[in-house]
C-alpha cells in the first residue's frame, strides 16, 4: 500500500508494483484483488498496461494505521 500512496496520482502497474516489491505476479495479483475487493485501490486500463492507483479510503486507512 504505501508504494502505491508514493505513487501519488500516476500509480503504478502491477509490474512495476511486482519489481518495486520484489513479488511473485501471483501473490501481487491475489493482493491486488483483496484490497480492490475492499475498495482501497482502483484500477484503470486492460492487461499489461492496468495502472493501480490508491483510492481516497485507502489513503484514509493507510495514515490511520502507518503510526502502529
Amino acid at each position: 500500500m504505501q508504494v502505491l500512496v508514493e505513487s501519488g496520482e500516476m500509480g503504478l502497474t502491477s509490474i512495476e508494483l511486482r519489481v518495486a516489491l520484489q513479488t511473485s505476479r501471483q501473490l501481487m495479483s491475489y493482493h491486488l484483488r483483496c484490497l480492490d475487493e475492499k475498495e482501497l485501490v482502483a484500477s484503470e486500463g486492460r492487461g499489461r498496461k492496468k495502472t493501480w492507483k490508491v483510492k481516497n479510503a485507502g489513503r484514509s486507512s493507510f495514515f490511520a494505521t502507518s503510526h502502529l
